[in-house]
């Protein structure tokens, strides 16, 4: 029985610091997806058979962080919304994304810029891009040991631009439409921003 109420009370104290126990197992499948196809495409497995085709696109756990992170952050503003009451403070949000990602991120680049032969000679702006996290920005910067931070970067696009969704949402729910209804237009918008700008990046590969 104590044990019983020992988890109960564990999970209430998990579930009102927004963690949400049950896409644990949906974040590890996105984790084992992003380690299996990074050594597939290390060791060239990905270039063989069946097996290997499997490996190279489960490159969509990617994608699956992406719409966790999503979720999740924006969950507190939609709460918000739907409820009627303040949502977060965008100083605090800001803040505590940077503590989570900045300095271990940071020591990182500078070891993979200065400690991997390939980077030998690395130029400034490839120095200022990587700690910036804007490489994916700047022709020619990203760099070895550090490709993968691609997502990263496209990531920390989306915690800036988060706050700035979360206040439109807001203005355009005070009117007769209802917040759901509100977020669904924006992310309908969103899609065909997206659509329209991967067409025109596309014709210049034409």
């Amino acid at each position: 029985m104590s044990v019983r109420v020992a988890v109960g009370q564990t999970r209430a104290s998990l579930l009102a610091r927004g963690h949400l126990p049950v896409l644990d197992a949906y974040r590890a499948v996105a984790a084992i997806a992003v380690v299996a196809t990074h050594v597939g495409y290390q060791t060239g497995q990905t270039l063989h058979g069946l097996f290997g085709s499997v490996l190279s696109r489960l490159d969509i756990g990617v994608a699956l962080f992406f719409a966790l992170s999503g979720f999740l952050l924006y969950r507190p503003w939609a709460v918000a919304q739907m409820s009627g009451r303040p949502g977060p403070r965008v100083q605090g949000y800001l803040w505590r994304r940077a503590l989570r990602i900045l300095p271990a991120y940071w020591v990182v680049v500078v070891v993979a810029l200065s400690g991997l032969p390939d980077n030998d000679g690395a130029s400034p702006a490839t120095w200022v891009a990587n700690l910036g996290l804007v490489q994916i920005y700047v022709p020619d910067t990203l760099t070895h040991g550090l490709t993968q931070m691609w997502s990263l970067s496209t990531e920390v696009a989306f915690y800036l631009l988060l706050p700035v969704l979360a206040w439109a949402t807001t203005k355009a729910s005070r009117g007769r439409v209802s917040p759901l209804g509100a977020a669904a237009v924006l992310g309908v918008g969103l899609m065909a921003v997206n659509v329209g700008w991967s067409a025109w990046i596309h014709t210049f590969d034409a």
